[in-house]
């Protein structure tokens, strides 16, 4: 996420990018602005998250479709003919823009989000892509973790045969997308400040945001076919919901919560709802000086951030 804390960054999504590996991806020609992704990471809750089920021993990759299949453990039969132990497993696979996830606040159909259209045609980037000119567009993807695979830009990954992570490549018309239901993720910054939470408001406070993360989410796979794979239970315990919690409160520049140079402001005036219809109703926020203001911005509702 880097010093934004979060990918959905100009940074990260049209400069060379943040993690490991993206100035290389960049450099090839890849379009930061989506990633290619396996869609299911939960085999073998509540163990670490993985693409492919614990003890995999060998996959099949058709790079034209981006298609992953799992092959268990091949058996040799006399004469040098062989037959895997059981039918193979089909990976899911689908490309999302960066920065935008559906995490399970609402059922998808409540609200597409970015996977809407207007006039114009796609909100997203890789659905207005995929109707447009999809051959032109390279899209990074997920490697599968192997020890002593991959090269030294991306070390213990499985690569593709131009030598980037397995799902990297053109993006493709008719292939599976990850956008309805998402929304772009915010930074963290000053997070205290900025309740209600998530893009429905419908989380008061910090402590029920970290609540929301450890039950995997509010809505599941059943109204949610797009939910972002990694929103899963995280079973945190007690004395960890409160540190992150303390570590969000940490993020907060006092700067900001006092409205000093360089994040002071001029007279404002915001629209707050409209009487009678079509005519703003507007709330001045008074010009503070350099030095801020002797009224610290409060948090919502002044509500204390450890409250569920």
């Amino acid at each position: 996420m880097g010093a934004e804390t979060t990918s959905a960054s100009v940074r990260n999504l049209t400069g060379g990018g943040v993690e490991a590996g993206d100035v290389a991806l960049k450099k090839a020609g890849f379009d930061l602005r989506m990633e290619r992704m396996f869609m299911k990471l939960d085999w073998t809750p509540p163990g670490p998250l993985t693409p492919v089920p614990l003890g995999t021993d060998v996959i099949t990759f058709d790079p034209s479709t981006y298609a992953v299949n799992v092959v268990d453990e091949i058996i040799p039969f006399p004469g040098g003919l062989s037959t895997p132990i059981s039918p193979a497993i089909p990976l899911p696979v689908a490309t999302y823009d960066t920065g935008w996830y559906n995490l399970g606040v609402r059922p998808t159909a409540d609200d597409l989000g970015l996977g809407a259209t207007d006039i114009f045609g796609p909100w997203s980037w890789t659905q207005f892509f995929q109707a447009s000119s999809p051959g032109l567009f390279q899209v990074p993807g997920n490697g599968l973790g192997c020890t002593g695979a991959g090269n030294a830009t991306f070390p213990n990954t499985l690569l593709n045969a131009q030598g980037f992570p397995l799902l990297s490549g053109a993006l493709t018309a008719t292939e599976a997308t990850d956008v309805a239901g998402t929304f772009k993720v915010p930074g963290l910054r000053n997070v205290e400040l900025n309740g209600p939470y998530f893009h429905n408001g419908g989380k008061s406070t910090l402590a029920q945001v970290v609540e929301f993360y450890d039950s995997g989410g509010d809505f599941g796979p059943a109204t949610n076919a797009t939910k972002a794979p990694a929103i899963l239970p995280l079973m945190l315990s007690g004395d960890q919901s409160k540190s992150l919690v303390a570590f969000l409160l940490a993020l907060t520049d006092d700067r900001v919560r006092l409205q000093q140079a360089p994040f002071d402001h001029p007279q404002l005036f915001v629209p707050n709802g409209d009487s009678p219809a079509g005519t703003d109703n507007l709330v001045e926020i008074p010009a503070v000086g350099t030095s801020g203001s002797t009224t610290p911005v409060q948090r919502f509702l002044n509500l204390n951030p450890l409250a569920l």
